[in-house]
């Protein structure tokens, strides 16, 4: 980073650890130039970097090394399964190709290790949260060529909002073989399954004063029960491999494919008139299928 003519903000694998973050945008909360835009709910991310909107749609939004989605509405990240995360600020985004101004966000999932890691976690908190989560990583041969990684996750809670929902499960297994310290392979699967209420937020004005009243900020602006749904399914597999020729010479191939799908029933809020305290709504049916290929050779030469 300190070679690197440009503005990278990295979020350490101990800076995750501390903060706990429930999701990506909590994240970034101690990082610079970035805000969690909307997010409606656990439907997808969004971020304003440098005052452009930056997420899954614009191309700003990189798993691994890959692009992570062709839209928006891919369901949230899941920040247990994160090792670090990199946001590229400016120009440091056109390295990727095409993208938001403002700058790209690379995701590095949780990768197999050479140390024993045994965790097992259970909680539960506000809102009726509920989590139990998992990560076990070790060698599978004595020299060290081939280790593993499992990491697991699945939360069922309520929210701050009435009829609010938010259940996720999330599985991925990592290999990784290593013959030498010259060559690199890492083997990458997982599968998310979010299943979550669709939330949309009321005007301003409508929690004020009105002539019915004021409402109130846990008012659930849908219908209850199957009207408001945000139900999501992605499965993903790739690899990552790297060979160093020499001390000048070193080649690396990032490889991805995803498949999404996604099942989206909401009824929102689209005016409200002050004068009368009504408030409109509308009904929307959304279903999303979507496949990514991606991959990106790189071949690095330094000259002394």
């Amino acid at each position: 980073l300190i070679e690197i003519p440009q503005s990278i903000s990295v979020v350490t694998t101990d800076q995750i650890q501390v903060q706990k973050a429930e999701n990506m945008a909590e994240l970034f909360h101690y990082t610079s130039g970035i805000i969690a835009s909307e997010t409606y709910g656990s439907t997808g991310e969004s971020f304003v970097i440098r005052g452009f909107y930056s997420q899954a749609g614009k191309n700003s939004m990189y798993i691994d090394g890959t692009l992570s989605s062709s839209d928006m509405w891919g369901g949230q990240l899941i920040s247990y399964a994160t090792e670090r995360v990199e946001l590229l600020k400016g120009p440091s985004s056109v390295l990727y190709g095409k993208s938001a101004p403002g700058g790209i966000i690379n995701v590095t999932t949780k990768r197999p290790t050479l140390d024993p890691l045994h965790e097992f976690n259970v909680e539960y908190g506000t809102n009726d949260h509920k989590q139990i989560s998992a990560d076990f990583s070790d060698l599978l041969t004595v020299d060290g060529v081939w280790s593993y990684r499992l990491t697991a996750l699945h939360e069922d809670s309520e929210t701050m909002i009435d009829y609010g929902q938010n259940e996720k499960t999330y599985i991925a297994p990592a290999l990784t073989w290593q013959p030498n310290e010259a060559t690199s392979l890492i083997l990458l699967a997982s599968y998310q399954k979010n299943d979550a209420e669709y939330t949309n937020g009321f005007p301003i004005e409508a929690f004020a004063r009105t002539p019915n009243g004021k409402l109130p900020r846990h008012r659930f602006s849908g219908e209850p029960g199957n009207h408001n749904r945000y139900n999501t399914e992605k499965t993903s597999i790739s690899y990552i491999f790297s060979h160093k020729f020499n001390d000048d010479l070193t080649i690396r191939n990032n490889t991805r494919y995803a498949e999404y799908t996604g099942d989206n029933h909401h009824i929102f809020p689209f005016g409200f008139n002050s004068a009368t305290g009504d408030i409109s709504r509308v009904a929307r049916e959304r279903d999303d299928t979507s496949d990514v290929f991606t991959t990106d050779v790189n071949l690095e030469y330094i000259l002394d």
